[in-house]
């Protein structure tokens, strides 16, 4: 996992299950791929789970693998994952593949699908 142990993922699952906010079960490891223009820096992903902030905007940084950024996590399947892309404030936040701000957060419900790949060409004021 890229922040926190598979200890305190199981744990956080169990407490949104025990909630009813995501089914107990079998867990899938995911990776989250941001294809960024040449000359992006660090790029911080942010959702609805703990270890992304939750909803901050420098919840966590991604994984720099050339033009990719890249954030794994383990999460149950048939949880629904919601997350955006920024370079560290909201007044930096990703372009949507459209290129135009984006009015709602990337979102999906893991399965068996292992990596999501998105294309950002672009960040708000850069």
């Amino acid at each position: 996992m890229a922040i926190g142990s598979r200890r305190a993922a199981l744990a956080l699952f169990a407490a949104l299950a025990l909630s009813g906010a995501a089914p107990a079960g079998k867990f899938n490891k995911i990776y989250v791929v941001a294809n960024v223009p040449d000359g992006t820096g660090n790029v911080f992903i942010t959702g609805n789970i703990p270890n992304l902030g939750p909803w901050n905007p420098s919840g966590a940084l991604m994984y720099r693998d050339g033009g990719r950024r890249i954030y794994a996590l383990e999460a149950p399947e048939g949880f629904v994952f919601e997350y955006k892309f920024t370079l560290g404030t909201w007044e930096t936040e990703a372009l949507g593949e459209d290129a135009k701000p984006m009015t709602q957060n990337y979102r999906i419900i893991v399965g068996s699908q292992q990596v999501y790949q998105h294309t950002i060409p672009g960040f708000k004021h850069r």
